[in-house]
């Protein structure tokens, strides 16, 4: 599911355990990801993908700004939901090689030759 955000102001976004100062962003639009919410947003440091759960406020701050040129909030959701999976599928397999052969992964086959690899270099290394 996607949902445009009318465009047009500025907002302080504080992250959930007060990480940091609030950072100022335009948001541009919200995307589910499975039960996962995110919001896409442009900031001072490019354009950033943030779990909505993990926002803790938000303050306008009433100064108004275009939308990026060209935006395409489809385009720009494929593109971070991408980087996130990629992100997330070296930690997975690692973690999933300390159950040993208490799990078996049955698919993906990149996670089976995945866990294949990790297992030929334990061997190699404590044989």
């Amino acid at each position: 599911m996607t949902l445009k955000v009318q465009a047009g102001g500025v907002s302080r976004m504080q992250r959930a355990g007060g990480g940091g100062p609030p950072t100022a962003c335009v948001p541009l639009g919200i995307v589910a990801k499975g039960s996962v919410w995110y919001l896409i947003a442009d900031t001072a440091a490019g354009m950033r993908t943030c779990c909505v759960d993990r926002v803790s406020a938000v303050e306008r701050t009433g100064e108004m700004v275009a939308k990026p040129d060209g935006f395409d909030l489809a385009q720009t959701w494929r593109e971070a939901a991408d980087r996130i999976d990629e992100m997330r599928q070296p930690i997975t397999v690692t973690a999933i090689a300390g159950f040993g052969a208490t799990v078996e992964v049955m698919e993906p086959t990149e996670l089976r030759i995945a866990l294949a690899a990790i297992g030929r270099e334990l061997i190699a290394a404590y044989e």
